[in-house]
């Protein structure tokens, strides 16, 4: 790193730069005027000296004075801290109080004093490493901690989300629950949720392997993903081959037709499984509909229940279609 001094007299700016090399201060960079001196920091479009780390300048300076040059240097966002340090044969309070007003770090008077120069130069430089350090310290911290925040969102994100299928995963599904079903007791709404089988996966899976069965549970979230479109709305992996849709202020008819809606879209999907089963050769899923109206005192569970005996039935019989839960008292949600 080096030092720029900025001083119209050779003899002096000579005397300083060799005080400072003498004392351990070097390399060091002479100017002779204040234009000069932009022109090595690059502030008049030519290229920029970046090594510079402090710059001593004479406070009468021909064209523009070195309390004003100090004004332009500090004035830089790449130069702002880099410390100046102002030599001046005035030392009336009121040329201090420039001197600090121009944004200088330190004041040196004439004539120059070695001693008082090594150590008012070697205290700045101190002064701005540390603060450097600091900064670059404060830089690594915050990447840091961006970078805690991603593992963190990323880890969050892991613990909520199926990692076969990307959608939501059982734990989030329950939890997201819960807190729908605290809203809904606080305004005594509705909410349905809809239970989803794949039927005879196990048969696809011993016919055509895992890998395909993993394919095959990919493709078909994909599809009931597609069918909702509401951002309260939840579509999760229950388990296996099972998925659960969380459908919030959502009445009973709703609930049903988004079922019909998703099993057809599965069914749509053309994904042969063979013409052994009854329910015919492309793949197809069953579904449980409830919907609760939640109240004070009534269990999220239940309508998870609810739905699970509904698919129960549509099982029973035959599959591929919807089946909605028979009604409980004080719980189920009339039907529209």
């Amino acid at each position: 790193m080096s030092i720029l001094v900025v001083d119209d007299s050779k003899v002096s700016r000579l005397l300083l730069q060799r005080l400072l090399e003498r004392g351990g201060f070097g390399p060091t960079i002479g100017a002779a005027s204040a234009e000069e001196s932009y022109a090595i920091l690059g502030l008049t479009g030519g290229e920029a000296r970046t090594d510079v780390e402090l710059v001593l300048m004479d406070v009468e300076l021909p064209g523009v004075r070195g309390y004003d040059a100090c004004r332009r240097l500090r004035g830089e966002d790449r130069l702002r801290d880099v410390p100046v340090l102002m030599v001046t044969a005035n030392l009336g309070p009121e040329h201090v109080q420039e001197a600090f007003n121009s944004g200088a770090r330190d004041y040196i008077g004439k004539p120059v004093q070695e001693v008082e120069l090594l150590a008012r130069v070697g205290a700045a430089l101190a002064l701005k490493r540390e603060m450097d350090a600091r900064r670059e310290r404060e830089i690594e911290l915050l990447v840091l901690k961006r970078q805690l925040e991603e593992a963190n969102a990323g880890l969050q994100r892991l613990s909520a989300e199926d990692g076969l299928t990307g959608l939501a995963n059982r734990r989030a599904f329950d939890l997201r629950l819960h807190l729908e079903w605290q809203r809904a007791c606080d305004a005594e709404a509705e909410v349905s949720v809809l239970l989803l089988d794949v039927d005879h996966f196990k048969a696809y899976n011993d016919r055509f392997g895992h890998p395909k069965g993993d394919a095959l549970l990919k493709l078909i979230a994909s599809a009931l993903a597609k069918c909702v479109h509401r951002p309260s709305d939840l579509i999760a992996r229950y388990g296996g081959e099972e998925f659960v849709a969380l459908l919030p202020a959502t009445p009973a008819t709703g609930a049903l037709l988004l079922g019909e809606k998703m099993r057809l879209a599965v069914e749509r999907l053309g994904v042969l499984r063979g013409n052994d089963q009854p329910t015919g050769p492309v793949v197809t899923i069953s579904i449980g509909a409830a919907t609760v109206r939640a109240a004070k005192g009534t269990n999220p569970a239940d309508v998870v229940a609810f739905a699970d005996e509904a698919l129960y039935r549509a099982k029973a019989s035959g599959r591929n279609q919807v089946q909605k839960a028979d009604r409980a008292p004080r719980l189920l949600a009339e039907s529209a």
